[in-house]
Formats: structure tokens, C-alpha cells, sequence
């Protein structure tokens, strides 16, 4: 297999850009985890108040009422809202440049080319715009990002603190982001142990 970092564990200038600074726990899918007392989202101390957030795993099934997860998630009432805002907005932007790319390839493009060119350039148009897009989501990541298996879920964390109180209380591995140094990759922290399931 092909290594793709370089040798102090960093991957190489052209893909840091890709790369997402957010640090990962990963817990079984049957686990309920265990959240610090404070807002996820702007740290301060709300313990009694939550926000629901909803991550589906697309790899069950083609069924639409299938692999849903929905998590109470600690959080003051305006910055879960500012959270859920910037969480519609990306999914929007996708889809709006799908429909520019789209637009710009029926009125621009097809009524000089056809056929399997028109395609292409429709493709080509939507992947290079795509890029900046996606560059711009990972080196900006939300504050929580929850990503759904059919056995576990991986909780991405953009502070760092947040990402270590999470994986403390859980006994959980913390992941660090694939452009840390090595030794930030390294660095000791309360949550590196993990404890055996029963």
C-alpha cells in the first residue's frame, strides 16, 4: 500500500488543503455517549439544555426511513441554532452549484457542443468548483460533525479541548486531524486509553 504521508507523518502541501483540521472519536453504534457539561458549541456551562442533531448513515439500505440517528446534544438555544444554520447552509451550496454547473452547461455551453462533450464539461465545470468548495469545508469544519456506520459513529470535534473532555468521558481514542505533526498526533491525552467492552 502506498504511503501517502511524509515521514514526519504530515501529509504532502498539495493535500493539506483537504485535509480536515477536526479531531476524531469513534465509539460502537450501540453505545450512548456521553457528553461534557457545558455548550458544545460555545463552551459555556449548560448542562440542562440540549439540541437534537441528526446524522443518517447512507451505507444501510436504499430505504429512506433507515439509519437514522438522532442525538441530544448539550447546547444554548442560540448557538445550536447558528450550528443547524451553517449545517443547512452547506448542504444548500452543494446543491446550488450542481444547479449553476447545470444551468451554465444548458445555456452557455450546449448550444455550442453535444452529446458526450457537453457532459463532460458539465462535469469537468462542476468538479473544479467543487474543490474550492470542499478545501473551504474541511480547513472551516463545524464544531460537531457526526458521521454514521452500520456499526459505530465517528464524533469530529474542531476544538481541541472539546474533542479530549468528549473522549475522556467516553474512554475513547482521540484521533488527531491528518495534517497534525507527528507530534501533535502523539501527544498524551486523557481519552488515548481505551477500555474493553463487555
Amino acid at each position: 500500500m502506498t504511503r501517502v504521508t511524509s515521514r514526519d507523518g504530515r501529509l504532502p502541501w498539495f493535500l493539506r488543503i483537504f485535509a480536515s483540521s477536526s479531531r476524531g472519536v469513534t465509539l460502537p453504534r450501540r453505545v450512548r455517549p456521553r457528553w461534557p457539561g457545558y455548550c458544545l458549541f460555545s463552551r459555556h456551562p449548560m448542562p440542562t439544555r440540549s439540541t437534537w442533531v441528526v446524522a443518517r448513515d447512507h451505507r444501510e439500505g436504499a430505504s429512506l426511513w433507515r439509519g437514522w440517528v438522532r442525538l441530544a446534544v448539550p447546547g444554548r438555544p442560540v448557538p445550536a441554532a447558528m450550528f443547524h444554520l451553517r449545517r443547512a447552509l452547506r448542504g444548500a451550496g452543494t446543491v446550488a452549484l450542481a444547479a449553476g454547473c447545470f444551468a451554465f452547461t444548458e445555456c452557455i455551453v450546449r448550444p455550442h457542443t453535444t452529446g458526450f462533450a457537453s457532459g463532460l464539461l458539465y462535469l469537468m465545470t462542476f468538479v473544479l468548483l467543487l474543490l474550492p468548495l470542499i478545501a473551504w469545508e474541511h480547513r472551516r469544519p463545524l464544531p460537531l460533525a457526526v458521521t454514521v456506520h452500520p456499526d459505530r459513529i465517528e464524533y469530529a470535534f474542531h476544538r481541541r479541548d472539546t474533542a479530549e473532555d468528549f473522549a475522556r468521558l467516553n474512554a475513547a481514542p482521540l484521533v488527531a486531524p491528518a495534517d497534525a505533526s507527528d507530534a501533535d498526533a502523539r501527544r498524551p491525552h486523557p481519552g488515548s486509553k481505551p477500555t474493553s467492552s463487555t
